[in-house]
């Protein structure tokens, strides 16, 4: 089992998703918890790294199409038992890591890390299972605690969960306790161990065990979506309110209100200085301006006393992709963000 995709940002695409739940099949986990969904999305998590999943994706309704496929091809194409358990060096690398590191680490992907001991250990060991995979072995890769804990060596091998390995190989930097060592030394016995964590370097026996599986072709295509929006930059005005001017000259939207979308929790809205109903939605609290002459949409959000901080609020466009276009300065000074979002409801389709 794993926690998969949640540093995959929001800009990840159907086939983005694919590639990765097979390739993490393909290191033979076969249980996918995806980070996350949330219920509202407010403007923290639209702010936030990992995207709300599915529901709240553009391409929502491609979703199950990406799991049937990988469902699919994982069937078609299983990944063959593996043989060779890899230890990680999870208690070595902790050992030497120090809390400023942190800062310097992108933690939702590891994208970067800083130029320490820890982080020269953690890729050195990307590379050796980079070669073990490359070489075609079939592994899998277990911390040095599970291993002591759970270890158990028969005549068939090392015995972990309900897996059975012939080859353990070691990686540079790995601490094990006495049970540990103890365990890897019956191992060795056999032949089984290909390296160990001492001043004696063994060369790991790389020598191709089966063909490395190929990538398989994955192509999805985004089609022109239907729904357009248009996003407000809202200004800080008197205490707790917040104000948006915008214009509207589309003479579809006589034909029904106009409505505007607020992300959080909004405690009182205006329009033209009237007051107007709020309904909570999936979409979060939303209201419908009941005029076209448009001036400014003020509204009070519902935080604690004090709190600052930036809100997300758009206005939902009709199916004509004219309704929203670029739109001069107004008279505050804030340039609206009159963008036609057509991504907002993307579709996709294979091919």
């Amino acid at each position: 089992m794993v926690e998969a995709f949640g540093g995959a940002g929001w800009g990840a695409t159907p086939e983005d998703l694919e590639r990765y739940l097979l390739w993490l099949g393909r290191h033979g986990l076969t249980d996918f918890v995806l980070h996350l969904s949330q219920y509202q999305l407010s403007s923290a998590a639209i702010r936030d790294w990992p995207p709300s999943q599915p529901l709240h994706l553009n391409w929502a309704a491609a979703y199950p199409e990406v799991l049937r496929r990988v469902r699919a091809e994982l069937k078609r194409n299983p990944t063959p038992p593996a043989d060779t358990l890899v230890v990680a060096p999870y208690r070595g690398i902790m050992a030497a890591y120090e809390p400023w590191e942190l800062r310097q680490t992108n933690i939702h992907n590891a994208a970067t890390f800083p130029d320490t001991l820890t982080g020269k250990m953690n890729q050195h060991f990307l590379q050796q299972v980079q070669q073990l995979y490359d070489a075609g072995m079939n592994y899998h890769i277990a911390d040095e605690r599970t291993l002591e804990a759970h270890g158990v060596h028969d005549a068939q091998g090392l015995r972990l969960g309900k897996c059975v390995y012939q080859k353990i190989v070691v990686a540079d930097g790995a601490q094990l306790n006495g049970k540990g060592r103890h365990l890897l030394e019956r191992v060795q016995a056999v032949g089984g161990v290909q390296k160990h964590p001492s001043p004696v370097r063994i060369n790991v026996d790389l020598k191709p065990i089966a063909a490395a599986l190929e990538s398989i072709a994955v192509k999805w295509s985004l089609l022109p979506g239907w729904f357009n929006a248009v996003l407000l930059e809202p200004v800080a005005e008197r205490s707790g309110w917040f104000s948006c001017d915008f214009v509207c000259e589309a003479e579809s939207l006589r034909r029904q209100p106009m409505g505007i979308i607020f992300a959080d929790a909004i405690a009182e809205l205006t329009f033209n200085g009237s007051p107007v109903h709020l309904q909570k939605s999936e979409d979060g609290m939303i209201g419908r301006l009941p005029q076209l002459q448009i001036t400014p949409v003020t509204f009070s959000p519902d935080l604690p006393d004090g709190t600052r901080r930036a809100m997300n609020v758009w206005m939902p466009g009709a199916s004509d992709r004219t309704v929203f276009t670029l739109a001069p300065w107004s008279r505050s000074g804030c340039l609206l963000w009159c963008l036609a979002l057509w991504s907002s409801s993307g579709l996709y389709s294979t091919g």
